[in-house]
């Protein structure tokens, strides 16, 4: 087992403890939450990729859809949203593979309420 393998067994782990059901397919992990978003997650270099992507359905003019991707961008802490080459929302972030459970803890605070911001904020229910 590679370091980056136990350091993903460490965070699988974090997350399971924080009611996340967790899948394996191949490199790519997948979290499922019941009021959280759900992403994945796999080893990019120097670190762990997590990611969320939602199909965009309705039709938004461009301004309107680049403000609301510059407000939650302004206001996250980790976190980093745009739309993707395929129109669809993008949610991610990284974090190194020096794994600390203090240090993951609070990165994966600051990406939930980052994504408690990208849910509250009043364009997303319109937007996706």
């Amino acid at each position: 087992m590679s370091d980056s393998d136990s350091i993903l067994d460490q965070i699988s782990k974090d997350l399971s403890e924080r009611g996340y059901n967790l899948r394996r397919s191949g490199l790519i992990y997948q979290a499922f939450h019941k009021t959280q978003w759900s992403f994945e997650y796999d080893r990019r270099v120097g670190g762990i990729m997590f990611q969320c992507f939602v199909r965009i359905e309705n039709k938004i003019e461009p301004e309107r859809l680049l403000t609301w991707i510059n407000d939650l961008n302004r206001d996250s802490t980790v976190a980093r949203f745009y739309i993707d080459e395929e129109g669809d929302f993008a949610y991610e972030s990284w974090f190194p593979y020096l794994y600390d459970k203090a240090a993951f803890t609070s990165f994966i605070e600051a990406w939930i309420q980052d994504g408690l911001l990208a849910s509250r904020h009043p364009e997303t229910g319109r937007i996706l």
